[in-house]
C-alpha cells in the first residue's frame, strides 16, 4: 500500500484504513506526502488516548467525520498532555493539505525539544 514518490508527485490510489486517512484521501483526491503526516498524526493522538480522532459507527460515518468535524481533545488524558504536544497534534491534523505541517517542519517542532 506504500508507493515512493517524488518531490511534487502525486498519487490518486485510496488504501490503508479509513480513521488513519486523510481527508483529501477520503475525496479522492490527488495526494501527496501531506497525507502521511495527516496519517502520522492519527497515529500520535491514538497512542496518548487509545482512541482515533475520527471514529464513527460505519466506514462512512468515520469519512464523514475525517472530512467535516473539528478536531477536539475530549478524553480526560488529554488534561495530562502538554501544551507543545496538544499543538503538534492539531497541526498534523489540519484538513486543508496546504496548511498542514511537512514532515520536516514535524520534526523540528518544540514537542520534540522538550524536557519534562
Amino acid at each position: 500500500m506504500a508507493a515512493k514518490l517524488k518531490e511534487g508527485q502525486t498519487i490518486t490510489k485510496k488504501a490503508g484504513t479509513i480513521g488513519f486517512m486523510a481527508p483529501e484521501i477520503v475525496l479522492d483526491e490527488p495526494s501527496d506526502f501531506k497525507a502521511d503526516v495527516w496519517s502520522l498524526g492519527v497515529v500520535l493522538f491514538a497512542l496518548i488516548s487509545s482512541a482515533v480522532p475520527f471514529s464513527g459507527k460505519t466506514r462512512d460515518s468515520t469519512a464523514d467525520l475525517i472530512v467535516s468535524q473539528e478536531l477536539v481533545f475530549k478524553q480526560s488524558v488529554w488534561q495530562t498532555v502538554s501544551e507543545d504536544c496538544k499543538d503538534l497534534v492539531s497541526k498534523m491534523l489540519v484538513k486543508e493539505p496546504s496548511k498542514r505541517l511537512t514532515a520536516e517542519q514535524v520534526l523540528a517542532h518544540p514537542w520534540f525539544s522538550e524536557t519534562n
